[in-house]
């Protein structure tokens, strides 16, 4: 059979409807039956494709929206753990020769805080800030003061 609309010995199928022309091998596999359209745009409400298969062409998920991002939770922490930091540091130091041990416990209840903080998912982003900064404010203080006395 070939491809040329000459030929008079032709089925009449899908190649003479289309002038003659059909595709080599017959029809495209693949292809659906005549009668059927494209697939809905949108799937039906609660479908979720498996892993490893794309969704339907033309269907977008909608965008949820889950909170603040765990930079913005980063950043707040960072302010909150300077914020903590420095009234941390004043209390210590206003405390530190009358109650030695409130001192203390006062220094660490922050940083402990945080640990456990980050236990949680909600919460991880906003610890993660305050240890960054107590941990940056340690090494601001302690590194002038290595430096002051092993010279």
């Amino acid at each position: 059979m070939s491809n040329s609309p000459d030929e008079k010995n032709q089925p009449e199928d899908s190649a003479a409807a289309n002038g003659g022309w059909s595709l080599p091998g017959g029809e495209a596999p693949g292809m659906p039956p005549p009668g059927y359209g494209p697939p809905p745009v949108q799937p039906p409400p609660g479908y979720y494709p498996q892993p490893g298969y794309a969704p339907p062409p033309g269907y977008y998920p909608p965008h949820q929206r889950t909170g603040l991002s765990f930079g913005v939770q980063l950043a707040i922490g960072i302010g909150i753990g300077l914020g903590l930091g420095v009234i941390t540091f004043i209390f210590v130091l206003s405390a530190a020769f009358t109650h030695p041990v409130l001192a203390t416990v006062a220094a660490l209840t922050i940083p402990l805080a945080a640990v456990v903080a980050l236990f949680f998912k909600a919460t991880r982003g906003y610890a993660t800030g305050i240890l960054i900064m107590l941990a940056a404010s340690w090494v601001t203080a302690i590194g002038p003061c290595l430096a002051i006395f092993l010279i």
